[in-house]
Order: C-alpha cells, then sequence, then structure tokens
C-alpha cells in the first residue's frame, strides 16, 4: 500500500486503494488508520473523501 502511494505522487484516495487492492471498505480504514498512528500517512478530509498522503519517503520507514 505504502509503495503504491508513493508510486502517485505520494498522495491518493482512500478510495483508490479500495479499488487497487480490491479490499472492503473497513478493512481499507483500518489499514489507513494503523498506517497514520505509525506516522507514515496523514489523512486529509477533502469533501466526503479521504486523501492519503505520505509522512515520509519510504527509506525512511524501512529503517
Amino acid at each position: 500500500m505504502i509503495s503504491y502511494i508513493s508510486e502517485n505522487g505520494g498522495q491518493v484516495y482512500e478510495s483508490e486503494l479500495r479499488k487497487k487492492f480490491l479490499l472492503p471498505r473497513t478493512t481499507t480504514w483500518r489499514a489507513v488508520k494503523r498506517l497514520e498512528r505509525e506516522g507514515i500517512i496523514e489523512i486529509e478530509k477533502i469533501d466526503q473523501q479521504n486523501l492519503i498522503k505520505l509522512r515520509k519517503t519510504l527509506e525512511e520507514n524501512q529503517e
């Protein structure tokens, strides 16, 4: 999921993640919230959609 976000300019909508990985809404949300708790991404609410943005580069996250 992190690689996909990075490959798409560091930000994607949550709905794009659901479509790409064929995951239910709840599963996607839990994964996104976990990444947010770990400080890897931030969630920005735009209208009624969640924009997922990377906070760090992949190299920093792999350390």
